[in-house]
């Protein structure tokens, strides 16, 4: 919890050599098929857990993405992500939808090459 976006790509970098050799292996990209983090505390810890109350946190959910894109984006067998899950208000009760939070920003710097100077 409270982690930083670069203790969020040294935690993914235990995974970027596995999955690397599977590209290599098999001679395919790799596209990730769901991508979602909750804007709570915790966000990268378990992401796939939304039963569990937690704290509002929409900058970790932020950064949480912003540490997926710096460790994925540029690798060659990277091939992209969909995502989980893109709507706002009373449907979006566990919180995954990064619409109108600090997380679209990341999500839109990177889709549409907006990154800052």
């Amino acid at each position: 919890s409270d982690a930083t976006v670069e203790q969020l790509v040294t935690g993914w970098q235990q995974h970027v050599g596995d999955i690397r050799a599977l590209c290599l292996t098999h001679d395919k990209p790799v596209a990730f098929l769901e991508v979602g983090y909750r804007s709570v505390s915790g966000a990268a810890i378990e992401p796939w857990r939304y039963d569990e109350e937690k704290p509002d946190d929409e900058t970790e959910q932020a950064e949480s993405y912003e540490a997926l894109f710096r460790t994925f984006w540029h690798e060659p067998w990277f091939d992209g992500l969909f995502m989980w899950k893109w709507n706002v208000g009373a449907g979006d009760r566990d919180r995954y939808s990064p619409q109108g939070n600090p997380a679209e920003t990341v999500l839109r710097e990177w889709f549409l090459g907006e990154r800052p100077a």
